[in-house]
């Protein structure tokens, strides 16, 4: 009776293990490095290389394998409370999840090690020590799930590069070997290691489905959200449907749609803001920042204190009241602020295009937003004055927004921007001290103001070039607030002779160029460069984009809505203005127009190609046409004028035949010339002695001038007949 026994596993081919180590770093640095992804795959390409070989080289020896399994575990653990102690508990495991955000050295070489550890091992395991391909799959589910979690789906070639390195690995894997005299049977205790195995591989990606933050890009959009009870008040715009990643900048002939988008309730009409942009990347347009992505969605309250001219309002009449004793005499001269303009507005948007996203459109100054039939929904708003929701809250859906008008009045603007920082929350504590304003306003107003030098402090960099910076001084020479620097750039604009053009195609994609070049373009131009501008002489601007709402009659249906199209998408600059928030400044409206009018051009080119026919068929019939101009002047000149000119073109003919000069020939010679060579002595007389009386005679000429026309007719056709 033969001996039963367990196999002996050898045999594992070391390079297929690392043709799917190399797939599965290839995934996993695509979504956490992104534009780094090359550079950091080679880098966790090794070091997952490194430590396969360092198991491979001790897969006979136990202990030794065990201590080097615990002394990369012990290297994982401190790599990683070093990243936490440095950036926060949370950092690492933000930053995985928010995959393509941005780019961090530490963070993202601590993602490697942690990775590189967490893949190879498995795959060492189910290759070499205990061949299982079903098993050998659990390395590829950690980048599979973080990209369902994250970006949704990932591209075709990493997935087929992923399946590619799994099927070669099941290919190189180790082989059973049995000794002759031996029969193989399966270890007792094989199937309840499976089973259990199973049970904790379940167990794991249930949990990583149910902690992992889910991206809305995800197909996956509802599964297993029973099991997460707990909401945060933050939530981010990254990778969110509806909010682009970046604006591209303008390469010319743009084509204009006029599909109806929404529609938009309002007694005080302004632009409407959809996203806004942090960094500029010169030729590739502008993007975001995640420092500035992440919203809150209890704003409301905060947003409600910042009543800025209401707050003018009351600095004047605390002033009035004898208050605010260190500010008063300023304070006194400004002019009275509206009650109008003190007052909130209501716009309702009404969406009519089908689409279905969570960005909510609204204008400058909201503070309050209510989604129709959707009350329990959560809105958020972030830093850069972005409105959503988590999810797409549905087709043909109408919300209303709750907000203040910025209409500035300038000499307050002119002055509360023109204090020092510090002076300017002097003034507010003095507002406070002498119950003015309450401490809550004061205190949003300064946060306000904090965060507005914060960002520009955080995206102006070197973007801003010298010949930028330069113009912005020019612009904003001998100006000491920032108020009337924002109003000089966005004026520049008209009294430097720009053009808003949809059809030119710029030479050239970067706001150099169309500052100091071309001077034409479209509002993505006229916002790049305004917000350049505004940085470089010191105010804090954002790259906004939305549409503008036209006030004509066309755009103003029987319901009084004003009609928005996608023709109406627009871009401009918004700026923080210390004292007056963020206001728009559009150099777009100050440049003039060049001819959009299709039907305009269509004539234009039409008329161009009839000229160009008429221009060919003129030279192509020069002498014909001349003698058609010569026969039509003949009818209405005077007699001596017809003589003088039939004389003329009768002597040109001759002096063709004798080639002579014109200006030599006599009239005797002109009638030698045709009576001898044409043939025609009676008409060459007739036409030669009524030149002569002409030149010569002292009395009235009397000749027929029909007949004379006829000889010169009769003599030309002569001349074309003869081919002379």
């Amino acid at each position: 009776m033969k001996k039963r026994t367990k196999p002996i596993f050898d045999g594992a081919e070391n390079i297929a293990a690392l043709v799917y180590l190399c797939s599965i770093s290839a995934v996993m640095m695509y979504l956490i490095c992104r534009d780094y992804a090359v550079i950091c795959t080679i880098i966790m390409t090794a070091l997952c290389g490194g430590i396969y070989m360092l198991f491979y080289a001790f897969r006979n020896r136990r202990l030794i394998s065990f201590a080097v399994f615990m002394a990369l575990f012990g290297a994982v653990a401190l790599v990683c409370s070093a990243v936490s102690v440095t950036n926060g508990s949370a950092a690492l495991i933000g930053y995985i999840y928010n995959t393509s955000d941005y780019f961090d050295v530490g963070l993202s070489s601590a993602s490697i090690f942690l990775f590189s550890f967490v893949v190879t091992y498995p795959v060492f395991y189910f290759t070499v020590k205990l061949p299982r391909p079903c098993f050998l799959l659990l390395p590829a589910l950690a980048p599979l799930i973080l990209g369902a979690r994250t970006v949704g789906t990932l591209p075709i070639g990493l997935t087929a590069f992923l399946m590619a390195g799994y099927f070669v690995a099941v290919m190189g894997v180790s082989r059973a070997e049995y000794p002759e005299e031996n029969i193989y049977v399966e270890d007792k205790t094989a199937r309840r290691e499976r089973l259990a195995a199973m049970g904790i591989f379940g167990a794991i990606v249930a949990a990583a489905l149910i902690i992992i933050p889910r991206s809305d890009k995800t197909p996956y959009a509802n599964y297993l959200d029973a099991t997460r009870f707990t909401k945060s008040p933050f939530y981010g715009t990254q990778n969110m449907p509806g909010f682009i990643s970046g604006s591209s900048p303008n390469t010319g002939n743009n084509q204009v749609a006029d599909n109806t988008l929404f529609y938009v309730m309002t007694d005080n009409p302004q632009n409407i803001i959809s996203q806004s942009f942090d960094i500029y990347q010169g030729k590739n347009g502008w993007t975001y920042s995640d420092e500035f992505s992440m919203g809150y969605k209890n704003w409301r309250d905060e947003r409600k204190l910042l009543n800025y001219n209401a707050v003018a309002a009351k600095l004047k009449k605390g002033a009035e009241d004898g208050k605010m004793n260190d500010y008063s005499d300023e304070l006194l001269e400004l002019p009275d602020i509206s009650l109008i303009s003190q007052n909130s507005s209501y716009m309702t948007i009404q969406v009519v295009d089908n689409s279905n996203t969570p960005v909510v459109r609204h204008p400058s100054g909201t503070f309050d937003a209510f989604i129709s039939g959707k009350r329990d929904i959560d809105i958020y708003r972030n830093p850069k004055d972005e409105i959503y929701t988590k999810t797409n809250f549905g087709t043909k859906a109408s919300y209303t927004l709750e907000y203040y008008g910025r209409q500035v009045d300038p000499d307050y603007a002119r002055y509360v921007s023109g204090l020092e920082k510090t002076d300017y929350w002097d003034l507010l504590v003095e507002a406070v001290n002498d119950e003015v304003i309450d401490r809550e306003t004061a205190q949003a107003l300064n946060e306000e103001r904090l965060s507005a030098e914060d960002y520009l402090y955080s995206v102006t960099d070197e973007t801003i070039t010298p010949r930028i910076q330069a113009l912005a001084d020019q612009i904003t020479a001998g100006l000491d607030n920032d108020y009337d620097k924002a109003i000089a750039i966005e004026q520049w604009f008209g009294k430097a002779g720009f053009t808003y053009d949809l059809n030119f195609v710029p030479q050239e994609l970067t706001a150099e160029y169309f500052l100091f070049t071309s001077k034409r373009g479209i509002c993505t131009d006229f916002a790049t460069a305004t917000t350049l501008l505004l940085r470089a002489a010191g105010v804090p601007a954002r790259y906004t984009v939305g549409f503008a709402i036209k006030t004509d009659p066309a755009y103003v249906d029987m319901y009084g809505r004003y009609e928005v199209k996608a023709e109406q998408s627009h871009a401009f600059s918004t700026a923080y203005i210390q004292g007056c928030g963020w206001i728009e400044i559009d150099g777009t409206k100050y440049a003039s127009l060049a001819s959009q009018n299709k039907e305009f051009q269509k004539v234009l080119f039409f008329a161009a190609i009839v000229l160009g026919v008429v221009v060919i068929l003129i030279i192509i019939f020069r002498k014909q046409v001349s003698e058609m101009l010569f026969s039509i002047r003949y009818k209405f000149g005077s007699k001596k004028g017809k003589i003088r000119a039939l004389y003329l073109r009768t002597r040109k003919i001759a002096c063709q035949i004798s080639e002579t000069d014109p200006k030599t020939t006599t009239t005797g010679e002109v009638r030698d010339v045709i009576s001898r060579t044409l043939s025609l002595r009676k008409e060459a007389v007739e036409i030669t002695d009524a030149a002569d009386a002409l030149f010569y005679g002292d009395c009235d000429i009397s000749v027929d001038e029909k007949q004379l026309y006829r000889d010169y007719k009769l003599i030309r056709k002569a001349k074309r007949m003869s081919g002379k």
